[in-house]
């Protein structure tokens, strides 16, 4: 027999394979039975309700009435099915006593069902003739005298990188090879052997969050452009100390129809900047005049055509101001005095 460092607290089975150092029951089902007969003890004693049944028990349940579950079926079943009952469950219990297990030649307890050959857990999978192992099987250190008397393990460390190493198909020395090589992606700092496997990145998610934005500017590289020249003309505006909103070039060429409000002439979404005919965002009344960074005062034109006009208000118009009607209506004057935009051959 194995030695049994300790007892479940529930049925008194021993505690074996896998369970911690200061595990107290053996699986769930003892615990909710301690804890039921833990609330049972506190509840008064009463007297059993059957008739000619005068035990004193304490009430597992607060509407318990009866001593056992025979008292109850013998109220409510006929006298001639009570007596059939109490046949069939002696019977049980003949069968039940004096059995032996197979394997150790022990007593079967009777709370065992009727077909046990064993007497316990340990007998049923065969650990009550295993030897305790001595050595970890991870690390190959000595196991301390307070882990189970089938621990194979030193330490719950090497526990769970053994079974790391066993879902990624490593052996111990490719695994710690792995864990003791590793460089953040972003940084290039050693990452702690502590650390799960599928660690890539320094703790935190300062360096994650970095790598995911250099990533994506690498993917989008239009709009890390779009970002930056919007960003620069908010930061005209607020230099100029001007009314500055919050939008995305996108939705002032959209709302323009995707047409040059300078020479009239349709705008290639597709043409990207320097290309002289892709689109640019241009201030009716320029900042330097006082203009404001609004949607009320941008509107798209050709790079072209938004180079030419400069700082020049067209007409000798002093504001433009648009109303939400007037929004998606297009600026029918011509450039006239820029000269002819070049094209794209």
């Amino acid at each position: 027999m194995g030695v049994i460092v300790r007892t479940c607290e529930g049925c008194g089975a021993p505690i074996f394979q896998g369970k911690r150092a200061d595990a107290r029951f053996c699986k769930p089902e003892c615990y909710w039975r301690k804890k039921r007969e833990d609330r049972a003890a506190k509840r008064p004693p009463r007297s059993c309700a059957r008739p000619g049944c005068a035990a004193v028990f304490k009430p597992s349940r607060t509407d318990q009435m009866y001593c056992t579950r025979d008292c109850k079926a013998r109220v409510h079943l006929p006298k001639a099915t009570a007596k059939r009952v109490a046949r069939e469950k002696e019977e049980r219990r003949r069968r039940r006593k004096g059995r032996r297990c197979e394997r150790c030649g022990g007593p079967i307890p009777m709370t065992r069902q009727n077909g046990a050959r064993f007497c316990s857990d340990l007998c049923v999978g065969g650990y009550a003739e295993v030897e305790p192992l001595e050595d970890c099987v991870w690390c190959g250190g000595a196991i301390v005298a307070e882990r189970a008397a089938n621990a194979i393990f030193c330490s719950d460390g090497c526990r769970d990188e053994a079974r790391s190493a066993s879902r990624h198909h490593l052996s111990r020395p490719d695994y710690q090879a792995l864990i003791r090589d590793r460089r953040c992606l972003e940084c290039d700092t050693p990452i702690a052997q502590r650390r799960s496997i599928r660690a890539r990145f320094c703790p935190g998610r300062s360096c994650l969050q970095k790598f995911n934005i250099r990533r994506w500017s690498s993917n989008n590289p239009d709009r890390v452009n779009e970002h930056g020249r919007a960003s620069s003309q908010r930061r005209r505006a607020r230099l100029a100390a001007t009314v500055v909103e919050s939008f995305r070039h996108r939705e002032i060429f959209e709302r323009d129809g995707w047409t040059c409000q300078l020479c009239q002439e349709p705008v290639d979404p597709k043409a990207q900047h320097p290309d002289p005919r892709s689109g640019s965002l241009d201030h009716v009344v320029p900042l330097a005049k006082g203009g404001h960074h609004t949607r009320a005062n941008v509107q798209l034109a050709h790079l072209m055509c938004n180079l030419r006009k400069a700082d020049k208000l067209l007409g000798g118009l002093v504001a433009v101001v648009r109303s939400s009607e007037q929004l998606a209506e297009r600026i029918q004057q011509p450039l006239s005095d820029l000269g002819e935009p070049p094209r794209v051959r």
